[in-house]
């Protein structure tokens, strides 16, 4: 007999060792089918919150080209000063 057959260990030991086998990598491939579920729903939230961001970004930047209208010399330039930075940030693209 060889060691590790049917001869050496009968058929329910083989059978139950196979069964045992599979289970582990069914497990285990359920696990990873419910992370990439995870995942998935992740992502959608975050395009779902990027869409947000850029929607009142694209508000924000026509309220201030709306107030630029109307305080300001009749046109806006398209551009605000961050307070924090000092830096000049476009607006422009974001009204159109």
């Amino acid at each position: 007999m060889n060691t590790g057959s049917e001869g050496a260990f009968g058929v329910p030991v083989l059978a139950s060792a196979a069964a045992r086998f599979a289970y582990h990598f069914e497990d285990r491939a359920t696990q990873g089918a419910s992370r990439a579920v995870e995942l998935a729903d992740g992502l959608v939230a975050a395009q779902r919150d990027f869409t947000n961001t850029d929607e009142e970004a694209a508000d924000g930047a026509r309220a201030l080209g709306e107030l630029s209208h109307r305080f300001g010399s009749g046109h806006s330039s398209g551009t605000v000063v961050d307070r924090d930075t000092g830096r000049v940030v476009s607006y422009h693209g974001l009204t159109s």
